[in-house]
């Protein structure tokens, strides 16, 4: 085999663990929350996870919040941990939901995992969104993120662009994976090259 059909072998390889890794990772999400138009305002980030009647168990784990969060928050339903740890929200009762104080006007943002117990059942709905004391909509009339889930699936997401951004994260294991793919690129382009190239 020629340099370059090595070369090109093992760059088709690093593509497919870089695609892989995509899809790994189509289960974790970044969210940005942009309070800009709200400065001087204060409200509550507020999540509201419901599932069907038969929805398949599922939990939103939500960490690494970042923002300007005062101490007062609420917590119904299957809802339980802290934004400054770890905050875990069921899908299993009728009504779970966590809401957040937070003084506005800059960026609130906040990572989200998604761990089915099964690929069974139908699907339930992570809704973030502003609220005030009243908890009606602050500064819109809609969700900020929507996250639409079903067993099996990726996320549906929807997004208020005005306000809010959605990107997925990989996780740990998809880096080692294109770390290996790297590797794997750079050990099979050294083994191509002249032995004459690199002894003295």
């Amino acid at each position: 085999m020629s340099i370059l059909n090595k070369l090109l072998a093992a760059i088709a390889i690093a593509c497919a663990l870089a695609c892989s890794s995509a899809q790994a990772a189509s289960q974790n999400y970044h969210v940005t929350v942009d309070t800009g138009s709200l400065a001087g305002q204060e409200g509550y980030l507020d999540f509201l996870f419901l599932g069907l009647a038969n929805a398949a168990p599922v939990q939103a784990q939500l960490s690494n919040f970042s923002g300007d969060f005062t101490a007062q928050s609420f917590a119904i339903g299957q809802a339980a941990g802290s934004i400054n740890t770890l905050l875990a929200i069921g899908n299993g009762d009728a009504w779970n939901e966590f809401g957040q104080w937070a003084k506005l006007g800059g960026k609130l943002s906040f990572d989200v995992r998604f761990n089915f117990d099964g690929l069974d059942g139908a699907g339930t709905t992570l809704s973030v969104a502003l609220l005030d004391a009243g908890l009606n909509y602050l500064g819109t009339n809609s969700d900020a993120v929507t996250f639409s889930l079903l067993p099996g699936s990726d996320a549906a997401v929807s997004t208020d662009d005005a306000i809010a951004t959605v990107s997925a994260v990989p996780e740990p294991a998809t880096w080692l994976m294109l770390a290996a793919g790297v590797l794997l690129v750079l050990s099979l382009g050294r083994s191509a090259l002249p032995r004459s190239s690199y002894q003295s």
